[in-house]
């Protein structure tokens, strides 16, 4: 099979037709009214990958020369036959089976001892978490196995001595460009695809063994052969990485941080993903450590956000400021980190594709950053705790006007993070505190058991931050848009009021969540005097005047206010 001439890739068009598609069709339709909207895969990590396989493939074969170019292409799509005989130029890179070099495996241990060989089921990045998968091994068709393959490779998280995580770390976070009034996949795949001055098309048929490295066999071997030196008579793993001058730069969207192979089967089975009846399949599959090392601090992929961080170095000791990429956590999908996605800070780095895009001239429909991956816990025994995805809007906010309304932004976000920790704490009171006896009212201490730092306890406490968060996001983002007008109109008198507002929903959110966890089970009569005096001290907390002067509201604005609303109740 192989993966630019035979159709693999399951899309769902306009009219809601599915199918299987090869990588040169993902155009058709659109001048028949009837475009691919989306992929259709029976996951959505698959989802992910997919679309990060169709950048990666226009950016290494069909990179625009130019703005104007790309402006060209984003308006009028290529034909099927423009793009599959660019395609086809790298058509020999794509086999995922047969004899030769495979597409993203290892050639090189084929003949491994099939008793070591591992099922499929190790390529699925919630294998390990009981939350997500039940199974206990799996068939795969051949589409699945290929898009198994490349969301294990784009996103490899730790698995012990000599297994590579990925170039952009553990549950790296993508942040791409979407454009929902185009109602079409080729845009929104198109609009995160670079000119030829960030990745260069390959000239040579050398560049193509420094972009593909499943191709450059030698590479393997070398890092079989060179893991392990002696060491005054002990063993030691020698680092052997994989840097920037080692590969071409498209080389980003195909890295291969793991070795696998894949003996397809034949015979008659149903495919445990898609569920398929197929008769090909990969069931059991060959596995080595020690794939290709990438220093995360070396690479800068396109699709990613990154951040500045201080660092020690292994051998001085010194530290040093280095560049990471951001990873998946869950605080990454809530409105806290609008600011950061969007625009970036001194610290904090958005995504090649979200800074390019803004450049970009006559740009003017609604934009939107579509962020997802793996949250991934901690510790040593790393699993997948949840999938997440989140449609962010982009605002195009006039030049002079960008720090007053960073600004502003900011002090928003400040506000909803007090109320946000009054919550939290509030519910900790209420579900594992108690009182003091020695305490005065209205000055109340609280004691809590030892047990309340358990991984449960804290998987509450970030639910219901993240709870809060997502029940005032749309709240969030109308903000946003009323703060743009009140900049771009002068109207900046209506400020405080919309302030005050933004404070009122937060308030009304909190009390409204606690509620929800307070009165989630069964409790003694001591439990309940504790979720009322909690409750009554969250009331008291968001109604801190400190909040108010955060956001820089004058209190003769406050009173006025106030003023106006209790008159309104009494019409």
């Amino acid at each position: 099979m192989n993966l630019i001439n035979e159709p693999w890739i399951p899309i769902i068009r306009k009219s809601g037709k599915k199918e299987l598609i090869r990588p040169d069709q993902i155009t058709t339709g659109i001048q028949e009214d009837d475009p691919i909207t989306n992929f259709n895969s029976p996951r959505p990590d698959f989802n992910g990958a997919l679309v990060q396989f169709m950048i990666g493939l226009l950016q290494t074969t069909f990179a625009p020369e130019d703005n104007d170019e790309w402006e060209e292409y984003l308006d009028n799509p290529p034909s099927q036959e423009t793009l599959k005989t660019e395609f086809d130029k790298v058509a020999f890179a794509f086999n995922l089976d047969g004899d030769g070099p495979r597409f993203m495996q290892d050639e090189t241990i084929k003949e491994k001892d099939s008793k070591k060989d591992v099922n499929a089921i190790e390529l699925l990045l919630d294998s390990y978490s009981e939350h997500f998968n039940k199974l206990k091994s799996v068939h795969l068709c051949k589409s699945c196995a290929a898009l198994s393959l490349i969301t294990m490779q784009l996103n490899a998280t730790q698995g012990g001595s000599g297994h590579r995580t990925s170039i952009r770390n553990v549950g790296p976070l993508n942040t791409l460009i979407e454009l929902p009034e185009k109602e079409n996949l080729w845009s929104n795949i198109w609009v995160n695809v670079l000119d030829v001055t960030f990745f260069p098309k390959p000239k040579k048929e050398i560049d193509y063994e420094k972009i593909f490295m499943w191709l450059n066999q030698k590479r393997f071997l070398k890092q079989t052969e060179g893991v392990i030196k002696s060491v005054k008579g002990k063993d030691k793993e020698v680092q052997i990485d994989t840097t920037p001058k080692d590969v071409h730069p498209n080389h980003i969207y195909w890295s291969i941080p793991r070795r696998f192979y894949f003996p397809f089967q034949h015979g008659k089975t149903v495919c445990n993903i898609c569920s398929f009846e197929v008769e090909s399949y990969v069931s059991d599959i060959k596995k080595e450590t020690w794939g290709l090392n990438y220093p995360k601090d070396l690479f800068r992929h396109p699709l990613s956000p990154y951040s500045l961080r201080v660092v020690e170095d292994e051998e001085t000791k010194e530290k040093q400021e280095k560049v990471f990429p951001e990873s998946a956590s869950q605080d990454m999908f809530i409105y806290t980190s609008w600011l950061n996605l969007s625009f970036g800070s001194n610290f904090f780095f958005p995504a090649t594709t979200v800074k390019e895009f803004e450049k970009r001239k006559n740009r003017k429909q609604q934009t939107n950053i579509w962020a997802f991956g793996y949250d991934y816990s901690s510790g040593d025994k790393i699993k997948a705790k949840s999938w997440n995805e989140a449609h962010i809007p982009i605002l195009l906010i006039q030049e002079n006007l960008k720090i007053k309304f960073e600004a502003i932004i900011k002090d928003l976000i400040k506000a909803s993070e007090i109320i946000s920790k009054n919550l939290q704490y509030a519910i900790k009171k209420a579900l594992f505190g108690k009182k003091k006896s020695d305490t005065k009212p209205g000055k109340e201490k609280w004691d809590f058991p030892k047990s309340l730092n358990g991984e449960d306890k804290k998987t509450l406490f970030s639910n219901s931050n993240f709870y809060f968060f997502k029940s005032t996001e749309a709240d969030f983002y109308q903000k946003l848009k009323d703060i743009k007008t009140i900049l771009e109109e002068s109207q900046e008198n209506n400020k405080d009021k919309l302030f005050l507002d933004w404070i009122d929903i937060l308030k009304k959110s909190s009390m409204k969540i606690f509620d929800q966890y307070a009165n989630n089970g069964d409790f003694e009569n001591e439990n309940i005097k504790s979720i009322a005096l909690a409750r009554k001290e969250l009331e008291f907390s968001n109604n801190n005047d400190d909040i108010k002067t955060i956001l820089g509201i004058q209190k003769d604005i406050q009173e006025e206010i106030k003023k106006s609303k209790a008159r309104s109740k009494k019409k």
